[in-house]
């Protein structure tokens, strides 16, 4: 817990609170194909492809360290969107830098596709865009490649694809690029994966990358086809898990990969299941097909789509629902890893509250106002704001036992995991909270010319066990 404290003059005093809470009116068109990389509590998207099969030049995240339920209109927050330096699809992004706050862009379909830079970077600290020289390591655009982040030494591991002007040229080299010091270097190996597009690729605490599915193409064919999922994996039962490409594989927190969607290439066809797990043992690896109830809140399967692991919780996003007819998603689907059911609300664990105390001599009784920062503003009811009458000066009641019901309180709501913003004027200071523009929530404190009143923050996450 960080506690500031500071000394205000307060003449003539109109001091501002604002809680950036912008987002989207709406939420963002569906697309497929688009490259994410989650830094904190952001999921930042870039690019994909439209419907009517445009490609977007759009940056624009999500907000996670707040909750949301999917089925509730405007309720996920989103940024605004802004422009990245060219239209992509097919790309890779992934978190990297010295702070881990830099998005590198690799790769894929661009648009002008006359465009020399093959990678770019995006420093989310100052919005800032950058060309990254790829000489000694890429030396053209793929689409179809894998990549994994190692966090520990701020590598970027790139593996196969094929090349976006040539679509007969596939590559099995592993293309490393390190995110710290901007340098590149390439490891060949004769026991390296055969060529290969459309697969994922998930490094393990070992140090162990795992590649799943996609289009393989041996050196002694031209043609292509679905690498066997099966082969290198023993299956709990008798039911085999179908073959894919631009499927999605997450590292669970139980050390297990879970992979969802994909299509078998043919048509946009659905593959069987949507879900499995992979169970990679130290001895073998073994894959599995959970139990998972159908409901209302069930994921459509689908294929080039965006996906990550946050707490407990897999959020499936965007991409292609299979068919024989193209049908973008726009949906969101949460999938709680732990029971394996389809959930409708997303509960942030990483949930910022902060608590404002204005202590001051005037007489007269004010109210202390709990706000709950999760909730829409537009549809928020009276009981999700909580009053609590305070003490004048010449009560007998003591401010220190109003405080302590107060904090009763908010431990109460701390269990509940509920996020609340509380503003809280002691004695005299007066309240008022206004909707600002674009979203913005401010809390305004009047006092009197004379009065010199002390404001206590308190701004702690709440990490539950």
């Amino acid at each position: 817990m960080a506690i500031n404290v500071s000394r205000i003059n307060a003449r003539a005093l109109v001091e501002f609170f604002c809680i950036d809470s912008r987002r989207l009116i709406s939420k963002p068109e569906g697309r497929y194909a688009a490259a994410s990389a989650l830094i904190d509590d952001k999921l930042y998207f870039i690019g994909g492809q439209f419907q009517n099969g445009t490609i977007s030049s759009e940056l624009f995240y999500l907000d996670l360290s707040t909750s949301f339920n999917v089925n509730t209109v405007a309720s996920p927050r989103w940024s605004d969107p802004s422009p990245a330096p060219i239209a992509s699809a097919w790309a890779t992004a992934t978190v990297g830098g010295d702070n881990k706050s830099t998005i590198f862009l690799i790769g894929g379909r661009m648009n002008p596709s006359d465009n020399d830079t093959i990678a770019y970077s995006f420093n989310t600290n100052i919005g800032n865009w950058s060309n990254i020289t790829t000489s000694g390591g890429l030396n053209q655009k793929r689409k179809g490649s894998s990549l994994s982040y190692d966090p520990d030494s701020g590598y970027i591991y790139i593996f196969g694809g094929q090349s976006v002007s040539n679509s007969s040229e596939w590559f099995n080299e592993m293309i490393i690029f390190d995110s710290i010091n901007f340098s590149w270097s390439n490891v060949t190996s004769s026991t390296a994966p055969s060529k290969r597009s459309g697969h994922t690729a998930t490094l393990l605490k070992t140090g162990i990358i795992v590649f799943i599915g996609g289009w393989e193409l041996n050196d002694n064919s031209s043609i292509p086809r679905l690498t066997n999922m099966n082969k290198n994996a023993k299956f709990t039962n008798d039911t085999i898990i179908d073959s894919r490409i631009y499927h999605s594989a997450l590292l669970a927190s139980d050390g297990k990969i879970i992979i969802y969607g994909g299509s078998n290439g043919i048509n946009n066809s659905k593959v069987l299941p949507d879900l499995a797990v992979l169970n990679v043992s130290p001895t073998q690896f073994q894959w599995s097909i959970p139990n998972i109830k159908s409901s209302n809140n069930t994921a459509r399967s689908l294929v080039g789509h965006t996906a990550v692991i946050i707490d407990d919780y897999m959020i499936l996003l965007f991409g292609n629902v299979t068919g024989r007819q193209p049908n973008v998603n726009d949906m969101i689907y949460l999938l709680n890893t732990r029971s394996y059911d389809w959930a409708a609300s997303y509960q942030s664990s990483k949930i910022k509250r902060t608590l404002l105390i204005a202590n001051n001599t005037q007489k007269g009784k004010t109210h202390s106002v709990l706000h709950d920062s999760d909730d829409d503003n537009s549809t928020k009811s009276e009981e999700q704001h909580h009053y609590f009458d305070l003490p004048s000066r010449n009560s007998s009641e003591s401010q220190e036992s109003h405080v302590t019901t107060f904090y009763d309180y908010q431990r109460q709501v701390f269990q509940q995991r509920q996020p609340i913003h509380y503003m809280m004027p002691i004695d005299g200071a007066s309240y008022h909270q206004d909707q600002g523009n674009e979203g913005h929530v401010c809390v305004i404190s009047y006092a009197q010319h004379d009065i010199e009143p002390q404001y206590v923050e308190y701004d702690t996450t709440y990490n539950p066990s």
